[in-house]
């Protein structure tokens, strides 16, 4: 849910994986609950729909033909969908959840909420449920109250601070602490990196991203630099990210 489509990006372009970045953000949400809730009524041994549903079979399809093996954004971090997916993929599927600071995690969140939703995805009743699911209770009343919380220009990533941002802050934060328990009851250890946004800058960190992935080792530095470059969002860390990039062009100077 955060650092989509840079990590998706970095996927296709340095591990060779085909990565579908928001494939399904426009899927009927019906479809979606659907297949999750297949996989709840399986987990409680209770009579299950043997039908595929249309969302299930989209799936197979991007998996199995089109040979995508790498899913980020909406709505794979839905409740109830990572286990959904291991139990239909128990064998292969793997789970990269990336964490940041909530607060910063937020203000994120709206910048983009503002940019993208408030214009296009508000507007249609699908999408707008599909991401309430997603995001959060706090996405509905967002649409309704946008204008409140959005500059005039959603460009400028202006986000107006108010009483209202603060309770949808604790609404998300809510979703996201149950989100995290379920993830943990569900899915094992061996299958779940569990890393914290700015990974590449660690060498622990990207020791950890490395040995998940079967990646070969490297200089720190170099997987460090492949994937700021590809950061496509600029208010991911920009401080660190521009240190990291004056430590590295001194550091070519005076070897030049």
């Amino acid at each position: 849910r955060t650092s989509t489509r840079s990590t998706c990006v970095f996927f296709s372009q340095y591990l060779h994986q085909r990565c579908a970045h928001n494939m399904f953000g426009m899927w009927n949400v019906k479809d979606v609950e659907s297949f999750v809730e297949e996989g709840s009524a399986q987990n409680q041994h209770l009579p299950t729909n043997t039908n595929t549903t249309r969302f299930e079979s989209a799936l197979d399809e991007a998996v199995e033909r089109k040979r995508l093996t790498f899913f980020t954004d909406v709505p794979f971090f839905m409740p109830g969908m990572p286990c959904r997916l291991l139990a239909k993929y128990p064998e292969e599927a793997r789970f990269l959840y990336v964490h940041r600071d909530r607060t910063e995690h937020f203000d994120s969140v709206l910048r983009m909420h503002c940019k993208w939703d408030a214009p296009i995805n508000c507007l249609n009743a699908n999408n707008k449920a599909l991401r309430e699911r997603s995001w959060g209770s706090y996405f509905h009343t967002f649409c309704d109250e946008h204008s409140k919380i959005c500059g005039e220009n959603p460009d400028d990533k202006v986000i107006k601070k108010n009483n209202l941002t603060s309770l949808m802050s604790s609404i998300w934060s809510a979703h996201l602490d149950e989100y995290e328990q379920s993830v943990r009851e569900c899915i094992p250890t061996s299958k779940l990196l569990n890393i914290s946004l700015g990974w590449y800058n660690e060498t622990s960190e990207t020791k950890r991203f490395q040995s998940f992935f079967g990646l070969p080792e490297e200089n720190n530095d170099s997987l460090a630099l492949r994937f700021s470059r590809l950061h496509i969002n600029d208010d991911l860390m920009p401080g660190r990210r521009q240190r990291m990039f004056n430590n590295n062009n001194n550091s070519n100077e005076s070897t030049s």
